[in-house]
């Protein structure tokens, strides 16, 4: 007896320990007797049900926690046939003062001798989750609504979700052959699901257009015992997919759906572009229709690679059933149907954009003719009258006539004469700055120092006075005794205004700074020629594109200037066979101008020759 007694106390202890635990849990967990009334309910039960104590729930008939009879019936059905296991079975529930529970429930169910069972499982409260889940339903074998979360009650009109509960299933399809055809695929062994589009005919919104998802709760002796499933309300999608049908059906493009290099869908726009009919074009092999000489770059673009290397986009050519061929732009790409590859695209005739790109071509092109002779003659005008004046100058200017001028007179002379010669250079700088025309290069021999650079310093003068400057500090220095050599005067000069007057007109604002330093040497393969300033410089980024025609250098962007000044030096050095390098890019900034040694004129001298 002592040892019953101790056996006995200690599975006391034990079931205590048991308790203490199962209150723990955030799970609702019960047990119910062979009457099903609650011999145990865990805190989270009881809570879930609005009571404070889970002793308030003891000696409760388990039935009684059900909103719905016929969810118990449902329940009890479904235990029976899984031989007393359910799993992930809702069930709704009602709490303390009324208020709709929504459990899903891990439960088992033990029979006795005399028929009567006990109740075992766990719970766990779904009300919040079924709130914001998709549509979602629970029905008896025949049909009978036993759950239906809140959004499967508003898909149906319905104003709350209990409001749904007790309702036939079958009553609200629209096609009953649809809920036959469901019904029969869930009570066979091999389908235990279920999906389709369907039609429902909601309480107060109409017909419903719903792709469903069922699965069989369980299924005994071939009789179905519960579905339950989920929906998607596709209304809006159909509505849409119609609207879009019909916008493709008028759509003047051509619109294609291809299979192994077939067309399987072809669009009345397709249809006209072809110049076939409809049964012409379907079933045909979509490189029937283009042009033999696209054929290839189609096959590839659209048939085997769409989408691939020409980005989905590939201009080809069709032959219309007129013999007529037509540029068309096409578009590809991938899918499936039905499980198999296919091809999407569409097809534009751009037969008209075509025409309209070559006349704006052919209008381009004339108005860059128009543009040259205009500016042709404009530098004709202006050239013609300053040569006469320059020449008048320098007659005047010449020893055999200059003993009747003062020298005042004299001085002005020689100013409108400096004058003549900027506005010149000026002029060829704007000839020389057009790339379609040819730089005509007259070559003479030249003295570097004498006919180039003195000059070239002797034009720009009035430029540094303009700015405050004193010409007097742009020097030139020869460190080599520097040959006669075979070049262009005028050209020469042109280059060496340029890089002069933009030392001028990039140099810092300090008239005690500024200073431009022009040295020439000899080396063995070449006649090289720096100039030097102290200027603003040039940004090591911007240096790779100097000499590109309109590029400017990115901290002179607000001072005036067209990025003219560097593309005419190179242009011009290019066709005297010489070159242009940047050689430092600040403190100081200096460009190298490098004359080859071939341009080295014999000591006999040269005759003066043209040349392009």
């Amino acid at each position: 007896m002592a040892e019953w007694t101790h056996r006995e106390a200690g599975w006391e202890v034990k079931g205590r320990r048991a308790r203490e635990l199962l209150d723990s849990l955030q799970d609702l967990v019960y047990l119910t007797d062979a009457d099903s009334r609650i011999m145990y309910a865990n805190r989270a039960f009881a809570a879930c049900f609005g009571y404070e104590d889970s002793g308030e729930m003891l000696g409760a008939h388990i039935g009684d926690v059900y909103a719905v009879p016929e969810h118990r019936q449902l329940h009890e059905a479904v235990l029976r046939e899984r031989h007393g296991r359910g799993t992930d079975f809702i069930i709704v529930a009602k709490g303390k003062t009324g208020e709709t529970v929504y459990l899903s429930v891990d439960s088992a169910f033990e029979s006795d001798a005399d028929g009567k069972g006990r109740y075992s499982g766990t719970c766990r409260d779904v009300t919040e989750r079924q709130r914001v889940l998709g549509p979602f339903f629970q029905c008896t074998g025949d049909g009978l609504i036993t759950f239906g979360n809140s959004a499967f009650a508003e898909l149906l009109g319905f104003g709350a979700e209990i409001e749904v509960i007790g309702h036939q299933l079958q009553t609200l399809f629209v096609a009953t052959e649809k809920w036959e055809e469901m019904r029969a695929e869930l009570a066979s062994n091999d389908h235990e699901s279920w999906e389709g589009e369907i039609q429902l005919q909601g309480a107060d919104r109409g017909v419903v257009n719903c792709e469903l998802r069922a699965r069989a709760i369980g299924v005994d002796n071939s009789q179905l015992i519960g579905i339950e499933g989920s929906l998607r309300d596709v209304t809006g999608l159909r509505a849409l997919e119609r609207r879009f049908a019909g916008l493709l059906e008028r759509s003047m493009d051509g619109i294609y759906v291809l299979q192994e290099g077939r067309i399987r869908v072809a669009s009345p726009g397709l249809v006209k572009i072809l110049g076939y009919s409809r049964s012409e074009v379907v079933g045909s092999d979509f490189s029937s229709f283009v042009h033999e000489d696209d054929r290839e770059a189609a096959q590839r673009g659209i048939v085997d690679e769409p989408g691939g290397a020409s980005g989905g986009l590939l201009e080809i050519r069709v032959a219309r059933k007129d013999g007529q061929v037509i540029p068309v732009r096409c578009s590809a790409t991938s899918g499936i149907d039905d499980g198999k590859p296919v091809v999407l695209g569409y097809l534009r005739d751009i037969t008209e954009e075509k025409a309209r790109e070559q006349e704006l071509e052919q209008a381009v092109e004339q108005r860059t003719r128009e543009k040259e002779l205009f500016l042709e003659l404009l530098i004709h005008e202006i050239a013609a009258p300053i040569v006469g004046i320059r020449g008048l100058a320098e007659l005047i200017l010449s020893p055999s006539t200059q003993s009747g001028v003062s020298g005042a007179s004299s001085r002005r002379i020689a100013s409108i004469r400096d004058l003549a010669d900027l506005t010149l250079m000026l002029v060829q700088g704007v000839e020389a700055a057009q790339e379609e025309r040819e730089v005509l290069v007259r070559t003479s021999a030249v003295s570097l120092g004498r006919d180039v650079i003195h000059q070239s310093i002797e034009i720009v003068a009035p430029i540094a006075r303009n700015r405050g400057f004193d010409p007097g500090r742009i020097k030139y220095v020869e460190s080599d005794q520097i040959p006669t050599l075979l070049l262009d005067v005028q050209l020469m000069r042109q280059v060496f205004f340029n890089l002069l007057s933009n030392s001028i007109k990039f140099a810092r604002e300090e008239p005690e700074n500024f200073r431009v330093v022009v040295r020439a040497r000899r080396t063995d393969r070449c006649v090289e020629i720096t100039v030097q300033d102290s200027g603003l410089g040039i940004p090591e980024p911007d240096a790779a594109r100097a000499f590109e025609r309109g590029t400017r250098a990115s901290n002179v962007l607000l001072m005036p200037g067209k990025g003219l000044g560097l593309f005419v030096v190179r242009r011009l050095l290019d066709a005297m066979h010489s070159r242009i390098e940047i050689t430092s890019l600040e403190n100081p900034t200096e460009f190298t101008v490098m004359i080859p040694e071939r341009l080295v004129a014999p000591s006999g001298g040269v005759d003066d020759s043209v040349h392009r």
